[in-house]
């Protein structure tokens, strides 16, 4: 076949075209459009109806065949051709649907990027991702003051009225599931996540993992359901420090609460609970909380050691200030002693000796492995040294 040149072309049926095509006009198609080989358009071209790339199916091999030479089917580019953009919006693919009636039941995207295996097909070494955003800089850069760079975006934008979100109705920024009828297993080893933030720079890493910017959600971070684990640790928070530098207060996990009005009922700034199921057997040592220091030959001549720090900085004078208000209920729940350990001597500073008073009481104090219990003996002020 012959080059055709044709200085306007209008065609309302089927258009079917085997060899290169370069369109370099306006171009408006009304009805389908099949080019099995390069299109290029540079000009402006209107679509009527859909525009395909290959033929959908999820049994045949009917789409574009890719290949390490032909290894992408859409590609758009562009360049600011060597001039300052002005302020302006700027996308190199738009997709916008509008609602111009209330829809139900429905599932409606702007862009969908899918990856589909067929059966019995593997994720093999590589990387696979349904959708990819990719931030490239060449040689020194920055990010200015101002500047806002975001690999992915998502926004809400409430231009007119306002957004609610009824009871029952969910909205959020990004959005991750496991979906369909199968099942998701993460076998040991692997790692299954809504989430996963890595780094494969030469140097360097994230500042922040996650970052909340201050003031932008009510509630930082809400689990409905239990961080668990089923045999071990459901959370690890993990760092290494050259040199550490924390000011009075502060700490690797910081927790504050600002009271700025009357409370009604109790506060708490943490709370830890165990709880035993009925057919729960506990063989072993249980603690509500496991602390401790260990040394690998570390220098600490001048270090002052301490298992805890309580502070009590008050301006007014509250009806009781206590270090631990204890609240235990049931027979079996009397305590043994106060404190327990491998060495009374080590652990607490014993030193053996008689007293010279009358004791009015005693507290249990220590009980060591063994079962040996050591008593504090409690004096009338009368009669105290």
């Amino acid at each position: 076949m012959a080059t055709t040149n044709l200085d306007a072309l209008t065609l309302d049926g089927a258009l079917i075209v085997t060899g290169a095509t370069t369109l370099t006009g306006a171009q408006t198609f009304t009805g389908a459009a099949t080019f099995s080989s390069t299109l290029a358009i540079t000009g402006a071209a209107t679509m009527a109806t859909s525009l395909n790339f290959g033929t959908l199916s999820s049994i045949a091999q009917t789409g574009i065949t890719l290949t390490a030479a032909n290894n992408s089917i859409l590609n758009v580019f562009a360049d600011d051709g060597a001039v300052t953009l002005g302020n302006a919006v700027y996308s190199l693919i738009r997709g916008r649907a509008m609602l111009f009636k209330d829809a139900t039941g429905i599932t409606l995207t702007s862009v969908k990027g899918q990856i589909k295996t067929a059966d019995e097909i593997d994720f093999a070494l590589g990387v696979y991702a349904g959708v990819q955003g990719v931030i490239e800089t060449v040689d020194d850069t920055d990010v200015q003051s101002g500047a806002k760079v975001w690999g992915v975006d998502s926004s809400f934008d409430i231009s007119l009225a306002s957004l609610t979100v009824d009871s029952g109705g969910i909205a959020a920024g990004f959005h991750a599931e496991l979906t369909g009828a199968g099942t998701a297993t993460q076998s040991s080893g692997g790692i299954l996540a809504g989430m996963y933030i890595d780094e494969q720079i030469t140097s360097g890493q994230w500042g922040y993992g996650i970052y909340i910017a201050s003031g932008a959600a009510a509630t930082g971070i809400y689990v409905g359901g239990a961080i668990s684990a089923t045999d071990g640790r459901a959370m690890k928070i993990s760092t290494t420090q050259a040199t550490p530098a924390m000011a009075d207060g502060y700490g690797v996990i910081e927790k504050e609460l600002t009271i700025s009005g009357t409370a009604t009922t109790n506060i708490t700034g943490e709370s830890s609970w165990l709880n035993f199921g009925t057919d729960a057997v506990i063989p072993s040592y249980t603690f509500v909380h496991s602390d401790g220091m260990w040394d690998g030959t570390a220098t600490l001549t001048d270090a002052r050691l301490a298992w805890a720090k309580y502070q009590c900085i008050l301006s007014s004078n509250p009806a009781r200030c206590t270090l631990w208000e204890l609240n235990f209920g049931g027979a079996n729940s009397e305590v043994d002693a106060l404190f327990s350990s491998n060495d009374m001597t080590l652990a607490l500073g014993y030193q053996a000796g008689t007293p010279t008073k009358a004791a009015v009481g005693s507290i249990p104090f220590h009980i060591d492995t063994n079962g040996s219990i050591r008593y504090i003996y409690l004096y009338d002020d009368a009669d105290a040294d």
